[in-house]
Parts: C-alpha cells; structure tokens; sequence
C-alpha cells in the first residue's frame, strides 16, 4: 500500500478595518477551498520585526480577527511540502529576508511579509507562480481583490476562495 503524499494549499487570507490598510495573512489547508483542517497565521510586529502565529480555526476563517470584516482567501499554489513544513518555511528567518531584500519592503507590514515568505517558498522549491519578482507577486495579488470583493456573498458563514491565476474559475 502506497503512502498519499501531504497535501498544503497556500492561501492568502484579507481582513479590513474602517481607515487602516487591508491586513494579509497566510492560511494553509489540505482542501483547496479552506474548509476542515486550516491553519490560519496571524502577522503581527514584535522589537524583532514581523512574524507568523499559527492557530488553528476549523469552525470558520472569520474567527481570525473578529475585529475586522474578512474579504475572503486568494488561493495562491498547492506546496509540495506539508503543511508544518510549509509553516515552518513561512515563519524562517523573516528579518534576515527583510534586511537582504530592502528594495522589496511595502508600506503594509501584513503585506510586506507575505510577499517574502511567498518569495521563501518559491526559493525552497515548496511552490511555483508564474512571476518570482516580489513586485509581480504584489501585483498579481492586489490585482485579484477586486475580483475577491465582488464574489464576496451575503452569508456570514461562506466566503470567497478565489485563485491567484486569472485563468482558473472562482469558487466559494
């Protein structure tokens, strides 16, 4: 009997609250839609600079931040590693990542993370995406959250799942 390799869908989840900038973060499935077993990673700003906190949240991804309105998850690549090797690779070593690409760094602290983590994941050889340049991948994903809010429906216990590649269909 063979072994099922693990499966990890990389998402980047969107939280807004009234005059402060969109907030990112990462979360991470074995279901392409989110659903079930998701881990949810929380930015936040230490002395040390910015970091992940992982936190489990089955019951819903609205839960992460009840503060702000959740817009939903842009799924970004399936990894070809597990999901805690995925964490693991995402939380490493993100000042000496922010020191070395200094060009890199966005205004958004959230955003600026995500980017270098995904840019770690795609150096690790654990995703690919179409354009490695941090830039691009800024654009790509800022480009889709227009996309994310109009496919954003009325219930608060669905919410959008839409992928980063234009070309493949939105799902909720």
């Amino acid at each position: 009997m063979s072994r099922r390799a693990p499966v990890c869908h990389v998402g980047v989840a969107f939280y807004t609250v009234p005059n402060f900038s969109t907030q990112w973060t990462f979360v991470l499935s074995e279901s392409p839609l989110f659903e079930g077993f998701v881990w949810c990673g929380t930015v936040t700003e230490t002395v040390n600079g910015f970091g992940a906190s992982w936190a489990m949240c089955n019951s819903s991804l609205t839960t992460i931040n009840p503060m702000a309105m959740f817009l939903g998850v842009i799924h970004v690549a399936q990894s070809s590693t597990s999901i805690s090797t995925t964490k693991s690779l995402i939380s490493l070593e993100n000042i000496a990542s922010e020191i070395n690409r200094s060009p890199v760094l966005y205004p958004n602290g959230s955003e600026n993370y995500v980017i270098l983590a995904l840019l770690r994941l795609c150096e690790g050889g654990s995703i690919r995406l179409i354009d490695e340049k941090p830039q691009s991948i800024s654009n790509s994903i800022r480009s889709r959250l227009p996309d994310l809010q109009r496919a954003r429906p009325q219930a608060s216990k669905t919410y959008p799942v839409i992928s980063l590649d234009h070309t493949k269909a939105s799902r909720t």
